[in-house]
Formats: structure tokens, C-alpha cells, sequence
């Protein structure tokens, strides 16, 4: 199934127990011990992770077994600490015991009170039961014996779950239905990114929440849900509330931003959150789906990235996993064959891009969505990655030279477009970077040697090697980890670049967030590496036309370049740019300074970005009725985009996270705070402040 949205999980919700045994002269001595009995059979059909307290009253009130889960010591509790009192029916003091537990202990879960006696109490305990139901407890009263009372029990408990029993027989027949096991979520919830656009993994992840009422007559009132997205290592945590809800046709749409915090930390493989809801909090989280981040994978030009390793060590599976982190599918998609034995070895170089993969493996697919249509699209048009698979490696035999690969020649007589059978066009060959893929197993095996060899060429090549160890799944933790360390100090690759990965086996559907995350990761260290290389040509180029005098082919290789180009979103859809756009939507470039001019350490920086000359930034203010509407921020060329949000709350007097700008285009600025100013925005620009 192919969606936009996330998968989202939310458990119902757990609740506190707490019971209040009538002890009372007025039950009787015999019919009490009905009454342990009767407990006794409540307790044992309510699941075992659930906390019990039981609190027994008559002229006064005690707590006879704290709040626990574990029955074997709640029914010990009970043989020795509740007893037969024979005093009055006083249920205040009892109340306010039940009150303090849930204070210290409750107050984000739902509490039920649940009420075993034998008829109306003999003091007032009518206000404080008011409060209580106010602060979100459910009453549930047990009465044994005549309905006599039932209507003053009822106005004691308004709205509340009242059962009457003529005998304790009757009540014994039907425990199992009085009391509820869990709180069901009442609320169908969908999650899904507000702008359909892949973007950066540095940038603010605008999302919208969808939410509608299980029971079409159920209707829930604005505020009266709050949503909580929990701090985690890469996201900054944010509540909301919720606007009115209704049935299905007429959902509550809230729009949630994921803050980052700290983009050196690597993206979670899931967003926690809590809903709450009419006193009851329900714990859930929503897979993420990398595909959204595909952003950090845009290059200046087709990047060719060769995959190798000895045969049967796991080539096609790994380039399997790198695939469907492009992918929205919920289920995992084969996009290469993957076979037993040896009939899914490669036996021809195969050039594969990911838009060749996209366009014939899912757009050709029938029944998507425009919307994904438009998705998958976007990353065609952005990404331009190619995997190069090739015959697996062996000792003594003609094996790619890198040397070679790095001009697009498989060795000093062959052209590597002259070999190609399977893939794309006979085009642009050049190698960028190298992923090997090698088994652990191969800690023990005398082509560790060669393999060492193979990785030091590439070196040689002056291209950094990416490693993906697979079958680790095979041996123990412990085992595993005695053979990394040995694989580790063996290749001696740098550690960053050192992978881990189970791949996913044939027939295997379900997506993993862990694996899928971890050929992020790969992805992410493959396009730095490859880019660097691709950096490196056009500084030897540049290089060697500083050495021929070639100034003015210099400057105007300079102005044509960018190193990270990003994709604009569409203003009429999102009215967002991303983190590493110009106001203007257009990319930036590493090598341009704000105005234009060369910053090449090849070239002096141009002096107008010195702290002698600050910029202006007009920044106006429609969110507040403060004094203060208008102001202008003097810029100097070190300023970060954090340190400029510090300025203009204090000066305006907002709170951090409660704002952001948008500049004259209308688009909603969003960088990362650690970002120089003068890089993104330009002079004696005029922004506003957007909620």
C-alpha cells in the first residue's frame, strides 16, 4: 500500500483502580465476607499490568494495599489487613486517600473509583465527589441489597456508572462486565506531512494531524484535546490543542511543527507523542518515512556510485534497502531480483538511477494517487543518483581498476560504456564514489587480503570507501561483536563511513525503521563522499586554470557552480522554503558570497562582508498590539539565524518557537539556527512576523 501518511500506533490507555471497601456495622459480619470475595473476583479479571488500590471505610478510612500491580500481593493484603469494622458509612475521608494517591501518582492516567457498599453514606461526601469527576474520575458504585436508595446514590453520582444487586450472588454472576479493562482511544487519528515535497533533514517538518471521532454522535469541543509531540534526541517537543471534532465528515486538521534541535544527531526512526482526552492520556508514535528527507541527497550533477564486493555477499540486497528508502510503500519493495544460490548473481555492469528505479517500478504502477504521482516526480526532477552494479569481485581475475573507474574506463583497454548491458544510457560513466559490500564472514577468510588491497585503491583514487558489513544476524551479539572489532582494525576505513546492515531477505514485506534508517545513513555518507569527489575535479580543473592564467574562465565557472542546490516548494501549496533557499527561492552557492562575488579560498573574499559594513533587515511585527510594530536589525557578517531570532524576540518581547518570518514572496523563512545570515537573505530585505 502506497500512502502519505505515516503509520501511526496508539495504545489504549491502562487506568488506576482504586477501590473503596465499605466496612460498615450495616453490612453484617457474614455478608462482608461476601464482599472480599466478591473483590477478590474483580481484581483477578482485570489485566495484571493494571495498578490497585483498595482503601477501606466505616467511621474512618485506611489504605489497606497500596497502589501496585502485583495481585499476589494485593490478595495477601486483603487476607490481612481488611477486616469487618462496624462502624458507620463515612466515604469523605476515604475520598480524599483516593484523591492524594492520584495527585502524587495518576494525574496522566485515567482513574476509575470504583465504590462497594451496601447503601447511601451517613456524611456529605457530595462536594468533594463533584470535584473529583471534575479532575476526570469515573465513579463505578457497586450497592448490594434494596434499590431504595438508588435515586439518592444517583444524585450523589451524576452521570456516573451505578449497578444495584439484590444479593451477592447476582453481583458474583456478572464481575466480569462491571468493570472496564482499558480506555479505548475514541478517536481515529491520521498523520501525514502538510507539504508534499521531499525537503532537507535540517529543515522545520511542518506535519498535519487529522483527527475525527470514532462514534458519529460523539462530539468533542475545542481544547478539549491536547496533543504533546515528545523531545527527542533530533526533534524538539510541542503541544497544541485540538479544535472542535465531529464525525469523519468533519475532522479537527491541526498543523504540528518538528522542530530541530540537533541536527548532528541522526533522524528517528519514530515520533512519540500523548493525546489527551476527556482525562484519559493515550501514549502512541508514528513511524517516519525517510523518503521526505530525500532533500540531503540533491547534487549539482549525476553522481555515479559503484557497488562492490565478492559475489554472494550481499550486493543486491543492500542496493534493495538503499531503493526503498526513496519509496512511500508501506510494504517492502523488491525493486532488483534477489534469489537463492547463485541465480541472482550479477553478471553485467548495470547502471541504476533512482529515477530510472522510481519511474519504472512505482509511477508505471496503476492506482497511485496524483498526490504521490507529484511526489515521486519531485525526486526525479531532483535527484540525480546513480547506482552502478557490477559482477562480484575474485581474486586473479579482471577486476575494475578505480584508478580507471574515476575517468569511466573499467581498465586501461576497456571503456566501461563499451560493457554495459543492462541499465541507462552509455553516458557519463565517471566513479564517485565506492561502496563495498562485504559479508562478516569474511573476518576469517584469506580474501580479507585482497579485500584490504581493493579498499586501499580506492584510497589511491582519492575517493573514500563506504562499508557495509551484512549477515551479522547470522552469529550471536557477542560473536558479532568480537568481528567487527577485528573487521574494523583490519580495513582501517573510517568509522563514520563503517556500516552495519541486515538487509531485507526475499519474502520478507513488513518495512523495518530500523533498517530503513540505517540505509539513510549510508545514503547520506555515499552523496557527502561523492560530492567531494565531484568538488575535487573542479578545484584541480580550477587549479590548473589559475596555473594558465584562465582568470575570467575561473570567475565564470564560479558563478555557474553550487554545491547543494535544493528544490523550491511550490507557493500556492506550501508557501515554505527550504532551510537552504535564498528568499527567492533560488539555491545558494558555498562559492558566492551574498552579493554575488566570488569567496573562493582560491580567491580574496570580497571586503563588503566585513563587520564594517553591516546589512539592514526590516522586520514588522502583525502578531502583537506592542508599541513597537516596526523595527531594523543591523547584520554583521558572522550573525547566525539563531542569534537573529534571540534579537527580534527580545526586541518585540516573543517567546522563541512562538514564531517565525516570512519575507516579501510571501514564503515562510525556516534555517537552521546555525546558519550565517548574510548566506540566506539578502539586503535591506523587509520580513514579517508569521504565527
Amino acid at each position: 500500500m502506497q500512502d502519505t501518511s505515516f503509520n501511526v500506533h496508539i495504545k489504549d490507555e491502562i487506568p488506576n483502580y482504586i477501590f473503596f471497601i465499605d466496612t460498615s456495622g450495616s453490612i453484617g459480619k457474614i455478608d462482608f465476607e461476601k464482599v472480599k470475595l466478591c473483590l477478590k473476583k474483580i481484581i483477578t479479571e482485570l489485566p495484571d499490568n493494571v495498578n490497585i488500590e483498595i482503601i477501606a471505610f466505616s467511621s474512618g478510612a485506611r489504605v489497606i494495599s497500596v497502589l501496585k500491580c502485583n495481585k499476589t500481593e494485593i490478595f495477601q493484603d486483603i487476607e490481612d489487613n481488611l477486616h469487618f469494622d462496624k462502624g458507620a458509612t463515612n466515604l469523605v475521608e476515604a475520598l480524599l486517600l483516593g484523591k492524594k494517591t492520584i495527585t502524587n501518582f495518576g494525574d496522566n492516567q485515567k482513574n476509575y473509583f470504583v465504590l462497594l457498599t451496601d447503601g447511601v453514606p451517613t456524611d456529605d461526601p457530595e462536594p468533594i465527589i463533584k470535584k473529583l469527576i471534575i479532575k476526570g474520575v469515573d465513579f463505578i458504585v457497586i450497592a448490594i441489597g434494596s434499590d431504595s436508595n438508588k435515586k439518592e446514590i444517583e444524585k450523589l453520582f451524576p452521570g456516573q456508572q451505578l449497578f444495584i444487586f439484590d444479593t451477592f450472588s447476582s453481583l458474583s454472576k456478572c464481575v466480569k462486565t462491571l468493570i472496564p479493562s482499558r480506555v479505548t482511544f475514541p478517536l481515529h487519528a491520521k498523520i501525514y506531512p502538510k507539504f508534499e515535497k521531499i525537503q532537507k533533514s535540517n529543515e522545520t517538518f511542518y506535519l498535519m494531524v487529522k483527527l475525527c471521532s470514532i462514534h458519529p454522535k460523539d462530539i468533542f469541543h475545542e481544547n478539549e484535546i491536547t496533543l504533546i509531540i515528545k523531545d527527542n534526541r533530533y526533534y524538539s517537543g510541542y503541544e497544541i490543542k485540538v479544535g472542535q471534532i465531529t464525525s469523519e465528515d468533519c475532522p479537527s486538521e491541526t498543523t504540528v511543527k518538528l522542530m530541530v534541535r540537533c541536527p548532528q544527531e541522526v533522524l528517528p526512526t519514530h515520533i512519540d507523542f500523548e493525546i489527551k482526552v476527556r482525562g484519559s492520556t493515550f501514549h502512541g508514535r508514528f513511524d517516519l518515512k525517510y523518503s521526505w528527507f530525500t532533500g540531503d541527497f540533491i547534487t549539482r550533477n549525476q553522481i555515479n556510485i559503484y557497488v562492490d564486493g565478492m559475489a554472494g555477499h550481499g550486493k543486491t540486497s543492500t542496493l534493495n534497502l538503499l531503493f526503498n528508502v526513496f519509496s512511500l510503500n508501506f510494504d517492502f519493495e523488491e525493486f532488483l531480483l534477489v534469489g537463492n544460490d547463485t541465480d541472482h548473481i550479477t553478471t553485467e555492469i548495470r547502471f541504476q538511477s533512482v529515477a530510472h528505479i522510481l519511474l519504472n517500478k512505482i509511477i508505471s504502477q496503476s492506482g497511485l494517487s496524483a498526490s504521490l504521482v507529484n511526489f515521486y516526480k519531485n525526486i526525479i526532477q531532483s535527484l540525480k543518483i546513480v547506482f552502478v552494479d557490477k559482477p562480484g569481485m575474485a581474486k586473479n581475475q579482471g577486476n575494475l581498476s578505480y584508478n580507471h573507474a574515476a575517468k569511466g574506463q573499467y581498465s586501461n583497454k576497456q571503456q566501461i560504456k563499451d560493457l554495459i548491458t543492462v541499465g541507462e544510457a552509455k553516458t557519463f560513466q565517471e566513479c564517485h564514489a565506492i561502496l563495498f559490500v562485504i559479508s562478516i564472514t569474511l573476518v576469517d577468510d584469506v580474501d580479507l587480503e585482497f579485500m584490504k588491497g581493493k579498499i586501499q585503491e580506492s584510497l589511491q583514487a582519492k575517493m573514500k570507501p563506504i562499508v557495509v558489513v551484512t549477515h551479522c544476524d547470522a552469529y550471536s551479539p557477542e560473536e558479532a561483536e568480537v568481528m567487527k572489532k577485528k573487521l574494523e582494525g583490519e580495513l582501517k576505513v573510517d568509522k563514520k563511513n563503517f556500516f552495519y546492515s541486515t538487509p531485507y531477505i526475499q519474502g520478507e514485506k513488513q518495512r523495518d525503521p530500523i533498517k530503513d534508517r540505517i540505509g539513510f545513513q549510508i545514503l547520506k555518507s555515499i552523496v557527502e563522499i561523492a560530492n567531494n569527489t565531484e568538488n575535487q575535479k573542479i578545484l584541480e580543473a580550477l587549479a590548473k586554470d589559475i596555473n594558465n592564467n584562465n582568470i575570467d574562465e575561473i570567475c565564470d565557472s564560479f558563478a555557474k557552480t553550487s554545491i547543494s542546490s535544493t528544490t523550491k516548494t511550490n507557493s500556492n501549496n506550501s508557501n515554505h522554503t527550504s532551510a537552504n533557499s535564498t528568499p527567492n527561492g533560488n539555491p545558494p552557492s558555498p562559492l558566492l558570497s551574498p552579493n554575488g562575488n566570488s569567496s573562493s579560498p582560491l580567491l580574496p573574499p570580497n571586503s563588503t562582508t566585513s563587520e564594517s559594513s553591516p546589512w539592514t533587515i526590516y522586520v514588522k511585527n502583525d502578531l502583537t498590539d506592542a508599541k513597537v510594530n516596526e523595527a531594523k536589525f543591523k547584520v554583521f557578517s558572522s550573525m547566525t539565524f539563531g542569534e537573529f531570532v534571540s534579537k527580534v524576540s527580545l526586541k518585540f518581547k516573543l517567546r522563541v518557537g512562538d514564531f517565525s518570518f516570512i519575507d516579501e514572496n510571501g514564503f515562510d523563512l525556516v534555517f537552521p539556527d546555525e546558519s550565517i545570515l548574510l548566506s540566506v537573505l539578502s539586503d535591506n530585505i523587509t520580513l514579517s512576523i508569521s504565527n
